[in-house]
């Protein structure tokens, strides 16, 4: 299954309508309009108590029963306890800390799709942060056992990530063609071309603009610098006729 926010996001909401449908049904409230921020969170908590009972049911049926959960639990060393929500989460020590509910008691998460939804919810809103970056929003509200390797996993599978990741194809180059592989004199064969504008001085002492065509040797990259006035036929013909009374081997 495909793992990006949307997902996440229309579970929620498609959650939300239909237990918002149910209390209809039962003739418990005629709330209508836009899902609200609390039907929103409770179609999450129903979720997590969900996905909890799939994986952790015996732990819960024991604490529900007020009876510790047994050493050879998965869940022993992090001191479980079910809250007024019906969630699993972790008793911690901070109860004493000026934190909200979800940080000082976060909910038990197993490794689930549900839980990677989560872990993408996160790492999308965190802007593609990394693993570490990630998986402390994460905690901000879910304990995930193993949790390191979960979101690295998870984060691994990321679409966006792994186009920026790709390293770019690298072109393979063509043969040279014959001109400049085989043993001839400078400029025997040649390639041209022009640059500028640049400033020149003329023999009265005023600026110009001109340019500068340059011969290249194909075979000995050696250069010829010709000036021009511009870049018309007729003072390339010029150029090109002093460059061949300086370099008779050219072709």
């Amino acid at each position: 299954m495909k793992i990006n926010l949307a997902i996440w996001e229309k579970l929620l909401r498609v959650t939300a309508w239909v237990k918002r449908f149910v209390t209809k049904l039962r003739k418990k409230t005629c709330e209508s309009g836009t899902l609200s921020a609390a039907e929103i969170k409770e179609a999450e908590e129903y979720w997590v108590r969900r996905v909890q009972l799939e994986n952790y049911c015996s732990d819960i049926q024991l604490l529900k029963k007020n009876k510790p959960v047994p050493p050879q639990s998965k869940l022993y060393s992090l001191v479980p306890y079910v809250d007024d929500r019906g969630i699993l989460s972790v008793k911690g020590r901070l109860e004493q800390a000026e934190l909200f509910h979800n940080e000082k008691h976060p909910a038990i998460l197993p490794k689930s799709k549900f839980t990677d939804l989560i872990i993408m919810s996160e790492h999308v809103k965190s802007f593609y942060s990394g693993v570490a970056s990630t998986l402390s929003r994460v905690r901000n509200n879910f304990w995930i056992p193993r949790g390191r390797q979960v979101v690295k996993k998870v984060i691994s599978e990321c679409l966006s990530c792994k186009k920026y990741a790709l390293k770019p194809a690298k072109q393979l180059t063509g043969q040279l063609p014959r001109d400049r592989v085989v043993e001839s004199p400078p400029f025997a064969v040649v390639g041209i071309d022009f640059m500028g504008a640049i400033t020149i001085k003329a023999g009265d002492q005023s600026c110009k603009k001109g340019y500068i065509a340059l011969f290249t040797c194909a075979v000995t990259r050696a250069v010829h610098i010709e000036v021009v006035s511009d870049m018309s036929v007729k003072s390339f013909i010029f150029a090109l006729r002093r460059f061949y009374q300086e370099e008779v081997a050219a072709k």
